[in-house]
């Protein structure tokens, strides 16, 4: 018998029946392309309702937008960053994403990656999600006690980064690790820009 709390069992339904909706609307957008599959056709397909997927994912973006992972990782990233640095944190999390993502599910990330880089509105709705995520980490490293305006740029930063790496990864075919791309990000962040003798402009103007 089942003795899970009982919202623990209706989280685990919801994410289920979010997974069952997705795959279902990435067979018909490869099959069909993105533009010309409707709401309703998902629904009929996943026999749900189709305010089913509305409540779960808000619009057809959300439905290749959405990854499990994000909220995983974005949690687990939180509690890391409050007694470690936050490059540090986000390699952590990075490699905790690893053990919990099997090949199914990056197989699936690769075709979501496809049919975000067929449609321009869903790429302008990714940037979107991406600013989102890397302000949930600025508001998770400020919680921690950083600055909020250091905290904001950090969070961005990390958020693009990864986002980059992600995309050339997919771009080369998505051979080899996503991991070990996502990780050579970080390192690009850990390096800085290498301008050991920059000056800032408030400095700048007063020579």
């Amino acid at each position: 018998m089942d003795r899970s709390p009982p919202h623990d069992l209706r989280s685990r339904n919801r994410v289920r029946a979010m997974a069952h909706i997705q795959r279902v609307a990435l067979d018909l957008f490869d099959e069909r392309g993105y533009g010309s599959v409707t709401m309703t056709e998902i629904a009929q397909a996943a026999e749900v309702g189709e305010r089913s997927v509305y409540r779960y994912f808000g619009s057809k973006q959300g439905v290749v937008l959405y990854d499990e992972m994000d909220e995983v990782a974005i949690a687990a990233f939180g509690e890391l960053v409050r007694s470690r640095p936050v490059l540090h944190a986000i390699r952590l999390a990075l490699r905790e994403a690893d053990v919990a993502v099997d090949d199914a599910a990056m197989h699936l990330a690769v075709r979501k990656l496809r049919i975000i880089d067929s449609d321009r509105e869903l790429r302008a709705a990714l940037a979107e999600l991406v600013a989102s995520i890397g302000t949930a980490l600025g508001d998770a490293i400020a919680a921690a006690g950083t600055a909020p305006l250091t905290a904001r740029i950090q969070g961005r930063c990390v958020a693009d980064a990864l986002t980059v790496g992600i995309e050339q990864w997919f771009r080369e075919g998505a051979d080899g690790s996503l991991w070990t791309q996502l990780e050579r990000a970080v390192d690009v962040l850990d390096a800085g820009f290498g301008e050991r003798h920059s000056t800032s402009l408030s400095e700048s103007t007063t020579r």
